[in-house]
């Protein structure tokens, strides 16, 4: 009987067009061995797991089909069932994502993470007790840490600016 992972495992070498002696080869498996991982016959090791995952560039969540999302691909991965939620997600995956792609700024990346840390304990506060009252503190250190980290970005920008006209001038003459 073929359970998720064999199904998922033959899949991905059809998927690439790959043999089973090619794949088999790869991994350091006997064919007859990737056969059987494929067709359910047998389970594999955990070292297995390991090794195919990643000859296939996939998570183990996947192969094991607990999740139709092929690789993390450094995303925070949160399982979210309502897509106007799963786009905030994917939003705040892309912010991490932009603020890790500035570099080494470390000033940026202390803004970034405090405004998140408002922010995000705020959320929890509100998903706790959604009835609570407002609370004006927290609410005038969000606009703070936003303030703060909104000048780190336009400061890293406005550098940003200046290094390539400096380049422009060099380049002109």
């Amino acid at each position: 009987m073929r359970s998720g992972y064999s199904v998922i495992l033959s899949s991905l070498r059809r998927e690439r067009g790959l043999s089973q002696k090619k794949v088999s080869e790869d991994l350091g498996i006997s064919q007859a061995l990737l056969s059987h991982y494929e067709n359910g016959v047998r389970e594999p090791r955990f070292d297995f797991v390991v090794r195919v995952c990643d000859y296939y560039g996939v998570s183990a969540d996947y192969f094991f089909g607990r999740t139709s999302e092929k690789t993390y691909d450094d995303k925070v991965f949160i399982e979210c069932p309502d897509p106007t939620l799963r786009g905030s997600l994917e939003t705040a995956a892309v912010f991490l994502s932009e603020v890790g792609a500035a570099g080494g700024d470390e000033a940026l990346h202390r803004a970034a993470a405090e405004y998140l840390e408002r922010f995000l304990s705020g959320a929890l506060r509100d998903l706790r007790d959604p009835y609570a009252p407002s609370a004006p503190e927290f609410e005038a250190e969000l606009k703070r840490a936003e303030a703060a980290f909104l000048a780190e970005s336009r400061a890293l920008a406005d550098a940003s600016a200046s290094v390539g006209e400096e380049a422009e001038e060099d380049y002109d003459e």
